[in-house]
């Protein structure tokens, strides 16, 4: 008997899983039609969540003609990464961090120099693959394995990860009685939110966003392709109970689909156009379906995936543009335009006195926050950091059924600050996990994007 997750595939096959000129030309309609979609977006934001900083002024034809003139580039420049998982990095950036604020900024909702601040992740990608595929694959043609295995070796693994997953999750089972189950159904949110934040202890703070993001998911995934029903049945009941018991965060519940979605699909090629299908279909059903009963609350769910990011990038590169706060400032209190802050969270003091909504905590990604540290040097260092992720990614051969982990880096990269992302998102987790964890993939995919990245031959 094959083991589970073995391949047949024989050397001859492994073109199959190229990614070719037609591939990534596909690749690049989807994201165009993607961008479209956005552009319509703009006029229904302004008047839903215009409160909210969502203002559209009028298109000024020179930068019209800029950020088209950019969009076009960076699309064509997609040609160039032809190794697979850099491309699946590079269209996941493309998708959540660059094309919203390119639109918005389009559209008069973003200043011109945010927007243009936030290409250099993707110029920092394009940099990186060049030095870890082009030259690096050069230098030592036979550095991937390109051997047949199977996930018997990293099951007890599983089971150990499965065993500390239960543990942990004892804190959350005692709150379960007090958890308001009409949370799944989207209803009485906030309050649910408010009830956690008042009552959670320091246990349940640190490891409700790593269990709910990416280790319970890949439980899922695993209990799923491995057929172990049992494992993924009651995965998904843990799922379900970190989600009722830490706040009813929708965000939990929407990034651990896309890692199960993502681990449908035979190559890197056809989870990246899963990935932006699943995109275009929720923007233009709410473009073409405006009097759909749902289109408030998938708009609320867009906007907060694509929209608030790139706004709030802008807000804070805003107030903070000439004024570069360095690390010291960032930690020990700042002065800037005549406003100081010595107590306060940065991002609670940033909501609650610089945009004056009470209460809010104006959260960012680690490039907004690089940035306002040290400026564009500070956005071109976190973005070679972010690129290099994607290199580690790739080095460590990750299955591909587990693609949807890198898809959970992108977005918490672009929403949580780095000590953030460290400590209450689990980073340091993410990679304990890849490491030690989720299995090596060695389908001939790897050798087919060696191949088209001109670093192996098959002679």
């Amino acid at each position: 008997m094959r083991p589970v997750g073995a391949s047949t595939s024989g050397l001859s096959r492994g073109s199959q899983f190229a990614i070719k000129p037609s591939g990534r030309v596909i690749l690049i309609a989807a994201e165009v039609t993607l961008a479209i979609g956005l552009g319509f977006l703009t006029q229904p934001l302004a008047e839903w969540f215009g409160n909210t900083g969502f203002v559209f002024g009028p298109i000024d034809p020179y930068q019209a003609a800029v950020r088209v003139s950019l969009i076009v580039l960076i699309l064509l420049a997609s040609l160039v990464v032809r190794e697979s998982t850099f491309a699946f990095g590079y269209h996941i950036t493309l998708a959540l961090v660059v094309l919203p604020a390119q639109v918005m900024c389009l559209c008069g909702g973003l200043s011109a120099f945010s927007a243009s601040l936030l290409l250099i992740p993707l110029g920092a990608i394009l940099v990186v693959y060049w030095f870890d595929v082009v030259v690096a694959s050069k230098r030592s043609r036979q550095k991937d394995s390109l051997l047949v295995g199977d996930w018997q070796p990293w099951q007890p693994r599983f089971a150990v990860l499965f065993i500390l997953v239960s543990v942990a999750l004892v804190p959350f089972m005692l709150r379960l009685p007090s958890a308001d189950f009409s949370n799944l159904l989207f209803e009485n949110v906030y309050d649910a939110r408010s009830a956690f934040q008042s009552e959670s202890s320091l246990l349940t703070s640190y490891t409700f966003s790593p269990l709910g993001r990416f280790v319970i998911p890949s439980l899922i995934v695993y209990g799923f392709w491995t057929k172990r029903k049992s494992i993924f049945f009651i995965s998904v009941a843990y799922l379900i109970v970190v989600y009722l018991t830490s706040g009813a965060l929708k965000g939990l519940l929407y990034v651990s689909a896309l890692v199960f979605v993502l681990s449908f699909g035979r190559s890197l090629l056809k989870k990246t156009g899963i990935f932006l299908s699943i995109l275009n279909i929720a923007v233009w059903l709410v473009v073409c379906v405006p009097g759909l009963g749902m289109m408030p609350k998938m708009l609320a769910a867009i906007r907060s995936v694509l929209f608030t990011p790139a706004l709030l990038f802008d807000q804070y590169v805003t107030y903070f543009r000439g004024h570069w706060i360095g690390v010291g400032g960032y930690f020990r209190g700042f002065h800037v335009a005549g406003e100081v802050n010595t107590g306060d969270p940065l991002t609670r003091w940033f909501g609650s006195d610089v945009l004056g909504l009470s209460g809010v905590n104006a959260s960012v990604g680690s490039f907004a926050q690089a940035t306002i540290c040290f400026g564009v040097l500070g956005m071109i260092v976190v973005s070679v950091l972010f690129a290099c992720f994607i290199a580690f990614f790739r080095r460590l051969r990750v299955d591909a059924r587990f693609a949807g982990l890198l898809l959970v880096f992108v977005t918490l990269f672009n929403g949580a600050f780095l000590q953030t992302l460290l400590l209450t998102h689990g980073l340091v987790e993410m990679f304990a996990i890849l490491l030690w964890v989720i299995p090596r993939d060695r389908s001939r995919e790897h050798l087919a994007g060696a191949i088209m990245a001109g670093g192996l031959k098959t002679g």
